[in-house]
């Protein structure tokens, strides 16, 4: 740079004043160009140090959106360390316990009809021991029920996913 230029700091503010007046980064420079007779591209450099790339509004978004993502990222750690991996699990195991406890009651049904009995295939509330047919009923009902509940645990599981990366896209991040 020519040492003559730009002497003090009042030039520089009076030269920022001007810049600001125009409505975009070319015109800006052209005068920059005229005015102090430097380069185009010391131009630039002096534009891009007096008015920097971003305005004072683009930089306070800048910090919000830093903000936002740190709290958006704080709280996607906090609910998916309980969320994900209850509903992850809940959701298949409650859907093959559907289909498990009906044909238990199957088999419960079936060993009550020919007169023997298993052990470990039988439907006990405390004390009471529900009969074979009784037993069949209930391994549906709990069946339909549990398949129900998996079903809808796997939906709010998909829901949550979901509703995290739209929130994820509309940050930006």
């Amino acid at each position: 740079m020519k040492k003559d230029t730009l002497k003090t700091i009042e030039e520089l503010k009076n030269l920022k004043k001007e810049i600001k007046t125009y409505k975009n980064q070319k015109q800006a420079i052209n005068y920059l160009v005229e005015k102090t007779k430097l380069s185009e591209k010391e131009c630039e450099s002096i534009y891009d140090f007096l008015i920097g790339s971003k305005t004072d509004k683009e930089n306070k978004n800048t910090t919000n959106n830093v903000f936002k993502t740190i709290l958006f990222y704080c709280v996607v750690s906090l609910t998916g360390i309980v969320v994900l991996p209850t509903l992850g699990i809940i959701a298949p195991v409650f859907i093959l316990c559907a289909f498990i406890c009906p044909i238990a009651g199957i088999i419960h049904f079936i060993s009550g009809i020919f007169g023997f009995d298993l052990p470990f295939v039988s439907f006990q509330f405390g004390n009471m021991t529900l009969n074979p047919f009784l037993g069949l009923v209930v391994g549906i009902i709990i069946g339909v029920i549990l398949y129900f509940i998996g079903k809808g645990s796997w939906k709010l599981l998909l829901l949550y996913i979901n509703k995290i990366k739209e929130k994820k896209e509309s940050l930006g991040i």
